[in-house]
């Protein structure tokens, strides 16, 4: 629900709360129905660069507490990372109806 309210915060109307829930599950890794921060790396961080992944992980992480919102520039590009998310998975979904 929270990256609903993200999302909806950030302009975009047409995801739900299945959208969001996909996304959860895919990179939730202990499967507690929450993304912590080692979920969010995995998600955001490039996956075909092994080296620039692991420079970015060893830097020290900002706190964000939860009334908080990120710099301007970052809730955008995340916003649009989770727009293609959403994007590709309702593609994907359309495709294995197709079949």
């Amino acid at each position: 629900m929270e990256l609903l309210h993200f999302l909806r915060s950030n302009n975009v109307e047409d995801a739900t709360e299945a959208d969001t829930a996909y996304i959860i599950k895919y990179f939730d890794s202990d499967q507690d129905s929450l993304l912590d921060p080692e979920d969010l790396l995995y998600l955001v961080l490039p996956c075909d660069n092994p080296n620039l992944r692991s420079a970015i992980a060893q830097r020290d992480i900002a706190a964000c507490y939860h009334d908080e919102r990120l710099d301007d520039e970052v809730e955008y590009e995340l916003t649009k990372l989770f727009e293609k998310e959403i994007f590709f998975n309702r593609a994907l979904e359309e495709l294995k109806q197709r079949i």
